[in-house]
């Protein structure tokens, strides 16, 4: 989970120099934007996963706010999304 991205927006110089609050509430947008992307892409893909300082590895089925779930042949567990490792 350690790769780059790239978040870029077009804001006006006007907008930039006057109202410096809209600029960052652009940029705000487009984090959560691209953040959603990524646990979209997450989704249905093999991960590895620490469970009580075990490493696991299943099949991420649904991810909610901070939570993912993930199966593991017949077993689903719960975690902090801060427990995947790859």
């Amino acid at each position: 989970m350690g790769r780059g991205v790239h978040i870029a927006a077009r804001i006006d110089t006007d907008t930039l120099l006057n109202h410096p609050e809209q600029a960052m509430q652009t940029l705000s947008l487009k984090i959560f934007q691209r953040r959603q992307e990524l646990l979209n892409e997450l989704c249905h893909t093999r991960v590895t996963f620490l469970d009580n300082g075990e490493t696991r590895s299943g099949i991420v089925d649904s991810i909610d706010g901070k939570s993912v779930v993930i199966r593991d042949n017949k077993r689903k567990y719960k975690i902090l999304l801060r427990s995947i490792v790859s």
